[in-house]
Protein backbone atom coordinates (compact mmCIF):
# COMPACT_ATOMS: atom_id res chain seq x y z
CA UNK A 1 0.00 0.00 0.00
CA UNK A 2 1.35 3.24 -0.28
CA UNK A 3 2.22 5.57 2.43
CA UNK A 4 -0.52 7.68 3.96
CA UNK A 5 -0.62 11.12 3.07
CA UNK A 6 0.79 13.16 4.88
CA UNK A 7 -1.57 15.41 6.10
CA UNK A 8 -3.14 11.43 7.42
CA UNK A 9 -0.15 11.04 9.65
CA UNK A 10 0.17 12.03 13.65
CA UNK A 11 3.29 14.05 14.29
CA UNK A 12 4.69 13.66 17.86
CA UNK A 13 6.52 17.08 19.44
CA UNK A 14 8.70 16.82 21.77
CA UNK A 15 7.58 17.30 25.53
CA UNK A 16 7.01 20.61 26.36
CA UNK A 17 8.26 19.42 29.67
CA UNK A 18 11.71 19.06 27.98
CA UNK A 19 14.00 21.87 28.05
CA UNK A 20 17.19 20.40 26.90
CA UNK A 21 15.96 20.02 23.84
CA UNK A 22 14.43 22.67 21.90
CA UNK A 23 13.08 21.97 18.18
CA UNK A 24 11.54 25.93 18.24
CA UNK A 25 13.11 28.44 16.05
CA UNK A 26 13.77 31.36 16.76
CA UNK A 27 11.06 34.65 15.83
CA UNK A 28 11.15 34.90 12.72
CA UNK A 29 12.45 39.38 12.20
CA UNK A 30 12.46 39.37 8.15
CA UNK A 31 11.13 37.73 5.43
CA UNK A 32 14.18 36.20 4.67
CA UNK A 33 14.36 34.31 8.44
CA UNK A 34 11.10 33.32 7.69
CA UNK A 35 11.95 31.50 5.43
CA UNK A 36 14.99 29.99 7.45
CA UNK A 37 12.54 28.79 9.73
CA UNK A 38 10.13 27.41 7.67
CA UNK A 39 12.53 25.40 5.79
CA UNK A 40 13.96 24.59 9.36
CA UNK A 41 10.70 23.59 10.85
CA UNK A 42 9.63 21.29 7.40
CA UNK A 43 13.12 19.77 8.00
CA UNK A 44 12.66 18.65 11.67
CA UNK A 45 8.89 17.87 10.84
CA UNK A 46 10.22 15.14 8.21
CA UNK A 47 12.49 13.88 10.30
CA UNK A 48 9.94 12.92 12.79
CA UNK A 49 7.21 11.31 10.20
CA UNK A 50 7.79 7.90 8.93
CA UNK A 51 5.44 6.62 6.01
CA UNK A 52 3.09 4.30 7.56
CA UNK A 53 0.53 1.50 6.06
CA UNK A 54 -2.97 0.81 7.14
CA UNK A 55 -3.79 -2.07 8.92
CA UNK A 56 -7.57 -1.97 9.75
CA UNK A 57 -8.87 -5.11 10.96
CA UNK A 58 -12.40 -6.19 10.40
CA UNK A 59 -15.10 -5.43 13.02
CA UNK A 60 -17.67 -8.68 12.80
CA UNK A 61 -19.22 -10.85 15.80
CA UNK A 62 -18.49 -13.63 14.51
CA UNK A 63 -16.22 -16.00 12.22
CA UNK A 64 -18.87 -18.12 10.68
CA UNK A 65 -20.31 -17.99 7.26
CA UNK A 66 -24.04 -18.42 8.18
CA UNK A 67 -25.05 -18.44 4.49
CA UNK A 68 -22.53 -20.63 2.50
CA UNK A 69 -22.74 -24.25 3.26
CA UNK A 70 -19.62 -26.13 3.60
CA UNK A 71 -18.97 -29.63 4.22
CA UNK A 72 -16.08 -28.97 6.72
CA UNK A 73 -16.36 -27.99 10.59
CA UNK A 74 -13.78 -25.91 11.32
CA UNK A 75 -13.71 -26.48 14.93
CA UNK A 76 -13.03 -29.70 14.17
CA UNK A 77 -10.54 -28.55 11.63
CA UNK A 78 -8.45 -27.24 13.96
CA UNK A 79 -7.45 -30.80 15.53
CA UNK A 80 -4.68 -30.96 13.01
CA UNK A 81 -2.84 -29.67 9.94
CA UNK A 82 -1.61 -26.80 9.20
CA UNK A 83 -1.01 -23.62 11.63
CA UNK A 84 -0.13 -20.29 9.89
CA UNK A 85 -0.07 -16.40 10.81
CA UNK A 86 0.39 -13.48 9.17
CA UNK A 87 0.05 -10.70 11.31
CA UNK A 88 0.43 -6.85 10.19
CA UNK A 89 1.21 -4.75 13.37
CA UNK A 90 1.25 -1.58 14.26
CA UNK A 91 2.28 -0.44 18.33
CA UNK A 92 1.32 1.94 20.54
CA UNK A 93 4.49 4.27 19.37
CA UNK A 94 4.10 4.01 15.48
CA UNK A 95 6.55 1.20 14.63
CA UNK A 96 5.19 -1.23 12.53
CA UNK A 97 5.93 -5.25 11.84
CA UNK A 98 4.95 -7.70 10.00
CA UNK A 99 5.31 -11.50 11.55
CA UNK A 100 5.15 -14.58 10.74
CA UNK A 101 4.39 -17.77 12.83
CA UNK A 102 4.04 -20.90 11.19
CA UNK A 103 3.97 -24.98 12.58
CA UNK A 104 3.44 -27.56 10.01
CA UNK A 105 4.82 -31.19 10.02
CA UNK A 106 8.53 -30.96 12.26
CA UNK A 107 8.87 -27.25 12.23
CA UNK A 108 8.49 -23.94 14.07
CA UNK A 109 9.07 -21.27 11.88
CA UNK A 110 8.56 -17.54 12.39
CA UNK A 111 9.90 -13.99 11.32
CA UNK A 112 9.77 -10.78 12.24
CA UNK A 113 10.10 -7.81 9.50
CA UNK A 114 10.56 -4.10 10.32
CA UNK A 115 8.19 -1.99 8.46
CA UNK A 116 10.29 1.63 8.67
CA UNK A 117 14.16 0.50 8.82
CA UNK A 118 13.25 -3.24 6.75
CA UNK A 119 15.35 -4.84 9.36
CA UNK A 120 14.58 -8.70 9.31
CA UNK A 121 15.25 -12.10 12.18
CA UNK A 122 13.71 -15.56 11.37
CA UNK A 123 13.72 -18.37 13.56
CA UNK A 124 13.22 -22.44 12.64
CA UNK A 125 13.16 -25.16 15.53
CA UNK A 126 12.41 -29.29 14.69
CA UNK A 127 9.44 -29.50 16.61
CA UNK A 128 7.52 -32.53 15.46
CA UNK A 129 3.65 -32.76 17.64
CA UNK A 130 3.65 -35.39 19.70
CA UNK A 131 1.84 -36.37 22.64
CA UNK A 132 3.68 -34.33 25.02
CA UNK A 133 3.62 -31.27 22.65
CA UNK A 134 0.42 -31.17 21.44
CA UNK A 135 -3.38 -31.70 23.35
CA UNK A 136 -6.74 -31.77 21.79
CA UNK A 137 -10.22 -32.15 23.90
CA UNK A 138 -13.45 -31.02 22.43
CA UNK A 139 -13.29 -27.81 23.19
CA UNK A 140 -9.50 -26.84 23.32
CA UNK A 141 -6.29 -26.91 21.37
CA UNK A 142 -2.54 -26.74 22.52
CA UNK A 143 0.61 -26.96 20.96
CA UNK A 144 3.41 -26.24 23.08
CA UNK A 145 6.70 -26.14 22.37
CA UNK A 146 9.75 -24.34 25.01
CA UNK A 147 10.04 -21.39 21.55
CA UNK A 148 6.93 -21.51 20.28
CA UNK A 149 3.01 -22.54 20.62
CA UNK A 150 -0.39 -21.98 19.34
CA UNK A 151 -3.29 -22.43 21.83
CA UNK A 152 -7.01 -21.81 21.41
CA UNK A 153 -8.83 -19.55 24.16
CA UNK A 154 -12.69 -20.43 23.33
CA UNK A 155 -14.29 -23.80 23.38
CA UNK A 156 -15.03 -23.38 19.66
CA UNK A 157 -10.88 -23.49 19.04
CA UNK A 158 -11.53 -20.71 16.38
CA UNK A 159 -12.94 -17.23 18.15
CA UNK A 160 -9.87 -17.30 19.98
CA UNK A 161 -5.92 -17.63 19.64
CA UNK A 162 -2.69 -17.03 21.65
CA UNK A 163 0.33 -17.22 19.53
CA UNK A 164 3.92 -17.41 20.69
CA UNK A 165 7.44 -17.42 19.26
CA UNK A 166 10.56 -16.87 21.09
CA UNK A 167 14.06 -16.51 19.16
CA UNK A 168 17.66 -15.24 20.32
CA UNK A 169 16.50 -11.83 18.21
CA UNK A 170 13.12 -11.13 19.20
CA UNK A 171 9.85 -12.83 20.79
CA UNK A 172 6.42 -12.03 20.92
CA UNK A 173 2.86 -12.83 22.30
CA UNK A 174 -0.31 -12.61 19.90
CA UNK A 175 -3.57 -12.69 21.44
CA UNK A 176 -6.15 -12.76 18.42
CA UNK A 177 -9.56 -12.50 17.99
CA UNK A 178 -10.67 -14.40 15.12
CA UNK A 179 -14.30 -13.93 15.82
CA UNK A 180 -13.75 -10.33 14.56
CA UNK A 181 -13.05 -11.03 11.37
CA UNK A 182 -15.68 -13.58 9.04
CA UNK A 183 -14.13 -16.72 7.40
CA UNK A 184 -12.14 -16.72 3.76
CA UNK A 185 -13.35 -19.77 2.50
CA UNK A 186 -11.16 -21.01 -0.72
CA UNK A 187 -12.30 -22.15 -3.32
CA UNK A 188 -15.43 -20.93 -2.23
CA UNK A 189 -16.36 -23.22 0.60
CA UNK A 190 -13.01 -24.39 1.93
CA UNK A 191 -11.61 -27.15 -0.15
CA UNK A 192 -9.85 -26.80 -2.76
CA UNK A 193 -7.33 -29.56 -5.23
CA UNK A 194 -4.16 -28.99 -4.17
CA UNK A 195 -1.33 -31.41 -3.22
CA UNK A 196 1.88 -33.07 -4.68
CA UNK A 197 -0.29 -34.98 -7.41
CA UNK A 198 -3.80 -35.22 -8.85
CA UNK A 199 -3.94 -38.56 -6.45
CA UNK A 200 -2.77 -36.48 -3.77
CA UNK A 201 -5.28 -33.47 -3.86
CA UNK A 202 -8.09 -33.10 -1.28
CA UNK A 203 -7.54 -30.10 1.34
CA UNK A 204 -9.48 -28.05 3.58
CA UNK A 205 -8.56 -24.76 3.66
CA UNK A 206 -10.01 -21.91 5.25
CA UNK A 207 -8.85 -18.72 6.38
CA UNK A 208 -9.49 -15.52 9.03
CA UNK A 209 -8.05 -12.75 6.93
CA UNK A 210 -8.27 -9.46 9.64
CA UNK A 211 -9.05 -10.68 13.28
CA UNK A 212 -7.98 -7.95 15.37
CA UNK A 213 -4.59 -8.48 17.72
CA UNK A 214 -3.41 -7.18 20.71
CA UNK A 215 -0.04 -8.49 22.33
CA UNK A 216 3.26 -7.57 23.26
CA UNK A 217 6.61 -7.73 20.80
CA UNK A 218 10.22 -7.30 21.80
CA UNK A 219 13.37 -6.94 20.04
CA UNK A 220 16.36 -8.00 21.86
CA UNK A 221 17.01 -6.65 25.24
CA UNK A 222 14.59 -3.58 24.40
CA UNK A 223 12.02 -2.78 26.01
CA UNK A 224 8.44 -5.12 25.37
CA UNK A 225 6.15 -3.17 22.22
CA UNK A 226 2.58 -3.09 23.07
CA UNK A 227 0.50 -3.13 19.74
CA UNK A 228 -2.47 -1.08 19.02
CA UNK A 229 -5.42 -3.48 18.01
CA UNK A 230 -7.29 -0.90 16.47
CA UNK A 231 -4.45 -0.39 13.96
CA UNK A 232 -3.75 -4.27 14.19
CA UNK A 233 -4.50 -7.59 12.64
CA UNK A 234 -4.15 -10.91 11.92
CA UNK A 235 -4.38 -13.57 9.03
CA UNK A 236 -5.00 -16.97 10.01
CA UNK A 237 -4.50 -19.66 7.64
CA UNK A 238 -5.69 -23.08 8.60
CA UNK A 239 -5.16 -26.57 5.81
CA UNK A 240 -5.33 -29.96 6.48
CA UNK A 241 -2.85 -31.83 3.66
CA UNK A 242 -3.25 -35.14 2.83
CA UNK A 243 0.01 -35.50 0.63
CA UNK A 244 3.06 -33.35 -0.11
CA UNK A 245 2.67 -30.24 -1.30
CA UNK A 246 2.55 -29.25 -5.12
CA UNK A 247 5.40 -28.06 -7.53
CA UNK A 248 6.28 -24.41 -8.21
CA UNK A 249 3.63 -23.41 -5.52
CA UNK A 250 3.16 -19.72 -5.12
CA UNK A 251 0.63 -17.88 -2.73
CA UNK A 252 -0.78 -14.55 -2.43
CA UNK A 253 -2.44 -12.65 0.19
CA UNK A 254 -3.65 -9.11 -0.42
CA UNK A 255 -5.23 -6.29 1.15
CA UNK A 256 -6.60 -2.82 0.40
CA UNK A 257 -7.42 0.86 1.76
CA UNK A 258 -11.39 -0.71 1.25
CA UNK A 259 -11.00 -3.46 4.48
CA UNK A 260 -14.15 -5.19 2.24
CA UNK A 261 -12.01 -7.10 0.08
CA UNK A 262 -9.69 -10.04 1.40
CA UNK A 263 -7.53 -11.96 -1.10
CA UNK A 264 -6.45 -15.03 -0.95
CA UNK A 265 -4.46 -16.19 -4.00
CA UNK A 266 -3.21 -19.52 -5.56
CA UNK A 267 -0.62 -20.57 -8.44
CA UNK A 268 0.91 -24.45 -8.16
CA UNK A 269 1.46 -27.37 -10.63
CA UNK A 270 1.18 -30.67 -10.62
CA UNK A 271 3.99 -32.87 -11.68
CA UNK A 272 2.02 -35.68 -13.16
CA UNK A 273 0.65 -33.61 -15.56
CA UNK A 274 0.50 -30.83 -17.41
CA UNK A 275 -2.30 -28.99 -14.65
CA UNK A 276 -1.18 -25.70 -13.67
CA UNK A 277 -3.78 -23.64 -11.38
CA UNK A 278 -4.45 -19.89 -11.10
CA UNK A 279 -7.25 -18.98 -9.08
CA UNK A 280 -8.38 -16.21 -6.36
CA UNK A 281 -10.57 -16.68 -4.13
CA UNK A 282 -12.23 -13.01 -2.65
CA UNK A 283 -14.12 -12.53 0.37
CA UNK A 284 -16.60 -9.77 -0.68
CA UNK A 285 -18.10 -8.15 2.14
CA UNK A 286 -19.05 -10.08 4.98
CA UNK A 287 -19.88 -14.13 3.16
CA UNK A 288 -19.40 -13.13 -0.59
CA UNK A 289 -17.19 -15.91 -1.91
CA UNK A 290 -16.06 -15.06 -5.80
CA UNK A 291 -13.45 -16.87 -7.33
CA UNK A 292 -11.50 -16.00 -9.91
CA UNK A 293 -9.37 -17.27 -12.56
CA UNK A 294 -6.00 -15.43 -13.66
CA UNK A 295 -2.75 -15.41 -15.95
CA UNK A 296 0.37 -14.33 -14.09
CA UNK A 297 3.82 -13.29 -15.58
CA UNK A 298 6.50 -13.62 -13.13
CA UNK A 299 9.90 -11.08 -13.34
CA UNK A 300 12.64 -13.41 -13.79
CA UNK A 301 14.66 -10.54 -14.17
CA UNK A 302 13.90 -9.10 -10.88
CA UNK A 303 15.24 -11.52 -8.80
CA UNK A 304 17.39 -12.74 -5.47
CA UNK A 305 19.44 -15.61 -5.01
CA UNK A 306 20.18 -16.70 -1.48
CA UNK A 307 23.46 -17.15 0.14
CA UNK A 308 21.95 -19.92 2.23
CA UNK A 309 20.54 -22.22 0.17
CA UNK A 310 21.48 -20.99 -3.72
CA UNK A 311 17.98 -21.04 -4.62
CA UNK A 312 16.60 -18.24 -6.37
CA UNK A 313 13.04 -16.33 -5.74
CA UNK A 314 11.69 -13.94 -7.99
CA UNK A 315 10.65 -10.62 -6.30
CA UNK A 316 7.93 -9.20 -8.47
CA UNK A 317 5.05 -10.71 -10.13
CA UNK A 318 1.54 -9.25 -11.85
CA UNK A 319 -1.59 -11.56 -12.50
CA UNK A 320 -4.13 -10.67 -15.10
CA UNK A 321 -7.81 -11.55 -14.51
CA UNK A 322 -10.28 -12.20 -17.07
CA UNK A 323 -12.17 -8.50 -16.86
CA UNK A 324 -8.72 -6.85 -17.54
CA UNK A 325 -7.96 -5.97 -13.66
CA UNK A 326 -4.69 -6.71 -12.62
CA UNK A 327 -2.39 -6.83 -9.50
CA UNK A 328 1.36 -6.08 -9.05
CA UNK A 329 2.89 -7.86 -6.43
CA UNK A 330 6.76 -6.12 -5.44
CA UNK A 331 8.58 -7.30 -2.34
CA UNK A 332 9.98 -4.41 -0.18
CA UNK A 333 12.74 -6.86 1.02
CA UNK A 334 14.51 -9.59 -0.87
CA UNK A 335 16.04 -11.74 2.07
CA UNK A 336 12.75 -13.15 3.59
CA UNK A 337 13.79 -16.65 3.43
CA UNK A 338 12.79 -18.69 6.08
CA UNK A 339 13.48 -22.14 5.27
CA UNK A 340 15.50 -23.59 2.66
CA UNK A 341 13.32 -23.56 -0.56
CA UNK A 342 10.34 -21.40 1.59
CA UNK A 343 10.47 -17.76 0.94
CA UNK A 344 7.68 -15.58 3.21
CA UNK A 345 7.59 -11.98 2.79
CA UNK A 346 5.90 -8.55 2.60
CA UNK A 347 5.26 -7.10 -0.88
CA UNK A 348 3.20 -3.82 -1.77
CA UNK A 349 0.71 -3.55 -4.63
CA UNK A 350 0.01 -1.67 -7.83
CA UNK A 351 -3.75 -2.41 -8.66
CA UNK A 352 -6.33 -1.91 -10.50
CA UNK A 353 -8.90 -4.43 -8.89
CA UNK A 354 -12.13 -4.27 -7.65
CA UNK A 355 -11.42 -0.26 -7.67
CA UNK A 356 -8.40 -0.53 -5.54
CA UNK A 357 -5.13 1.03 -6.88
CA UNK A 358 -3.16 -0.21 -4.39
CA UNK A 359 -2.55 -2.34 -1.30
CA UNK A 360 0.04 -4.78 0.47
CA UNK A 361 -0.02 -8.35 1.29
CA UNK A 362 2.38 -11.51 1.25
CA UNK A 363 4.16 -13.81 -0.96
CA UNK A 364 4.91 -17.44 -0.09
CA UNK A 365 7.61 -19.16 -2.33
CA UNK A 366 7.72 -22.99 -2.29
CA UNK A 367 10.22 -24.57 -4.23
CA UNK A 368 9.51 -22.34 -6.86
CA UNK A 369 11.69 -23.12 -10.63
CA UNK A 370 11.53 -21.09 -13.79
CA UNK A 371 10.62 -24.50 -15.84
CA UNK A 372 6.64 -23.67 -15.86
CA UNK A 373 6.50 -20.57 -13.89
CA UNK A 374 5.25 -17.87 -16.52
CA UNK A 375 3.30 -20.46 -18.84
CA UNK A 376 -0.20 -19.49 -17.76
Amino acid sequence: MKPASRAQQVVAGTSANNRSISTRPRPPSSSGTMITSAVYLLSIWAGMVSAVYIFQPDNHTTWKNTRIPTIIDPSEDQNSGSYWTSAFLTTTTGRQFLLIQHQFAAYCKSSVLDLGSLEYWKHVDHCEPNNDTKTVTSDSLSLRFPNFSVVTTTPDKVSGLELYAKSRDYSFTLNVECRTSKMLMNGGNGVIAWGADRAHSNTTHWSIPAARTSGLLTLGKSKPLALDPAKSFAYYDHQNIFGGAPNNFTWFEAHFPNPNIRVSIWAYDWADSSDEWRYATVRVGDETMMVLPYTWQVDWDDTWVSGTSNRTYPQRWTLTFENGDYLTFKSVKKDQEMLEGTWTGFATIESRFMGQTSGFGIVDQVHVSRARANLS
